[in-house]
């Protein structure tokens, strides 16, 4: 495991030499990494999870399962009340000026195009009662249907938009690992409202999993850049439609067509317009060579020594350390970077 040394505060404002990845138990061998918001409850997430290493016997938490619940109820008892209203109204705001710039002159077909490029999760029930409807394209018939998607997705961003939470380690009954990644929202009066992002038991794969800002990880591995592959992908579909109108015009100024082959053939022009499966064909073409060219660098991961394992993680993190630092982007990833190996008996720092 791998983390840098920066935390950001409000978006405004970062600090380096922060301890961010931090030893849960020797045994069994489980370790903490956090990232994003660097507190919960007013308390610091470092100073929390010191607290909790402190107050538990890991003889009887002696599983990633056990470690991550006992973490969440520790947690209500160890941090203060937030302000529920508050953080709800401030993530809604910005979703929904996001949506209401996104949305506007959608028609109904484009809406649900939108819509299905969201990551979504059950909806949380501190927002069930939210309403979206300000922001609904008139041209929406199912409006409650709509209304429900719309909370899937509001609940998945408001999961990352607090504390991320990564236990890792080896079960004592396991020769593999487990990892829990959580997302760790509010103290709503006791009750932590939180999100279980992904859930690993006795991990028997060999991959490469970020946690955090992975665009740029995501593009070593694969090759490409998700929001180019999104832009090339748009502009098949663009070319295309602008290709037919403009053969159709050509054949209308040719003259050798009467005014019956020419209805057909508007006819078949606009049927195939917004017709996606070219460029469908190539989406897909374009994610078989970035799995291969994946699994082609995965391959060499289980020969690796741990010392290279590490400098592959901390390579990881300098790529987007970097990408940050020349970039007007604000430098939410710095300073010095801890790199972890964890293994059935030992925990290493490097």
């Amino acid at each position: 495991m791998a983390t840098d040394g920066a935390v950001t505060v409000k978006g405004k404002k970062t600090f380096n030499g922060v301890k961010k990845l931090l030893k849960i138990s020797c045994d069994p061998t489980i370790v903490a990494m956090y990232y994003g918001k660097p507190d919960f409850g007013l308390v610091e997430m470092e100073s929390i999870i010191e607290e909790f290493k402190k107050q538990n016997d890991f003889n009887k938490l002696n599983s990633v399962k056990k470690v991550s619940s006992a973490f969440i109820n520790f947690l209500s008892k160890f941090t203060y009340g937030d302000d529920v209203d508050y953080f709800v109204k401030y993530y809604l705001t910005l979703f929904k000026n996001e949506l209401r710039q996104n949305l506007a002159n959608m028609d109904e077909e484009l809406f649900w195009d939108y819509i299905g490029g969201f990551e979504k999760m059950d909806t949380f029930s501190f927002i069930q009662n939210i309403s979206f409807e300000d922001i609904i394209p008139d041209c929406i018939q199912d409006r409650a249907y709509a209304n429900d998607a719309l909370l899937n997705i509001f609940s998945y961003q408001l999961a990352n938009s607090g504390t991320g939470l990564v236990i890792s380690g080896f079960d004592n009954d396991c020769n593999r690992p487990s990892f829990i990644h959580l997302g760790l929202m509010v103290n709503n009066e006791g009750t932590i409202e939180y999100a279980v992002l992904d859930f690993e038991e006795n991990y028997d794969n060999t991959g490469i999993i970020s946690f955090a800002q992975d665009e740029e990880i995501n593009t070593f591995i694969r090759g490409i850049d998700l929001d180019l592959e999104l832009s090339i992908v748009n502009y098949i579909n663009i070319s295309l439609d602008f290709y037919l109108d403009d053969f159709y015009e050509m054949l209308v100024e040719s003259g050798e067509f009467d005014e019956n082959n020419l209805n057909k053939i508007e006819d078949f022009k606009n049927q195939h317009k917004r017709d996606f499966s070219y460029a469908n064909t190539f989406h897909e073409r374009l994610q078989l060579w970035k799995n291969n060219n994946y699994e082609s660098f995965l391959e060499i991961i289980p020969f690796l020594p741990k010392h290279l394992l590490a400098e592959l993680a901390r390579f990881l993190i300098m790529i987007v350390s970097s990408k940050r630092k020349f970039s007007f982007d604000l430098d939410s990833v710095g300073g010095q970077i801890n790199v972890c190996v964890v293994t059935k008996n030992k925990i290493e720092f490097y």
